[in-house]
């Protein structure tokens, strides 16, 4: 395994959290200690996460899924601070754009990880559930 530092998912996360922490000062005291705080700490627990991720085999794919979640719960803050207007659209766009990078890295290991384990990604799943149920058709 590659140390968790040389990973682009870790370092493109440790990037969304300086911004993060950067734009800080531009909202106000209230907003910065509250809602904008949560989106920092949940995105320095994915930071941490992408570690526990990667020093070890066992439950890798819950620990991604809990990686997509936190991060998906960050970009729900950004949207919320946009549109009450405490992020003017520049930091909005910078933030949207890391959040979707790392989530689009963290898919593709997940599906690495699938392969890995020789696991059907879910398109291929549907699809072998759906040919089962139209042949357990054709017996009736």
């Amino acid at each position: 395994m590659a140390f968790t530092e040389n990973l682009y998912i870790y370092k493109d996360t440790l990037l969304l959290c300086k911004i993060l922490l950067k734009y800080s000062n531009s909202v106000s005291r209230t907003v910065r200690f509250t809602t904008y705080n949560e989106a920092v700490v949940k995105s320095c627990t994915a930071l941490d996460l992408v570690r526990r991720i990667n020093e070890s085999w066992e439950n890798r794919e819950e620990r991604m899924h809990d990686y997509i979640l936190l991060m998906s719960e960050v970009k729900s803050r950004i949207s919320l601070l946009t549109d009450a207007e405490f992020l003017n659209k520049k930091q909005a766009t910078n933030l949207n754009m890391m959040s979707d990078k790392v989530l689009k890295e963290v898919y593709g290991w997940r599906k690495s990880e699938r392969k890995r384990k020789g696991v059907d990604d879910d398109a291929t799943q549907r699809q072998t559930l759906l040919q089962e149920y139209e042949g357990y058709q054709d017996y009736e």
